[in-house]
């Protein structure tokens, strides 16, 4: 089975480390990155499974960062997470609104709720407390 690559975009290298962590624990390739101009090139790359983006202080970067990426066949299809800190229902419907498949918050994420599983098709399941997703073998 190959690896499944999660990029994260996160201004915290704390929650960084913390969700690199757990991922790579679970098996998963993570590449971390700290602003957007990396991201892109790492997006250019391509080959990811799942992309978890924070919505920080300047969330208004991070929706429209969502937004070109569902707008564009090459990443449209890749499940798109935001992570946030602050429980807040218009982060909430904002996120869903410009194309996010889902939002967990890290004080869920970061304690280690994650869990990985297998479809009777052989597709591996990745699993966090609120949302799963299906990803081909």
């Amino acid at each position: 089975m190959n690896e499944k690559r999660i990029l994260i975009i996160d201004n915290n290298s704390v929650d960084i480390e913390e969700a690199s962590s757990i991922l790579s624990g679970e098996g998963y390739q993570v590449m971390p990155v700290m602003d957007f101009t990396t991201a892109g090139g790492r997006l250019e790359d391509g080959g990811f499974d799942l992309i978890l983006i924070d919505v920080t202080d300047s969330n208004a970067d991070s929706f429209e960062l969502c937004r070109v990426l569902k707008e564009d066949s090459r990443f449209r299809e890749i499940p798109l997470i935001f992570t946030t800190s602050r429980p807040d229902c218009k982060e909430l419907a904002m996120g869903f609104e410009v194309g996010g498949d889902d939002i967990c918050y890290k004080a869920l994420f970061l304690k280690g709720t994650t869990k990985k599983g297998k479809e009777s098709s052989g597709s591996e399941i990745i699993s966090y407390s609120t949302w799963q997703y299906r990803q081909d073998a």
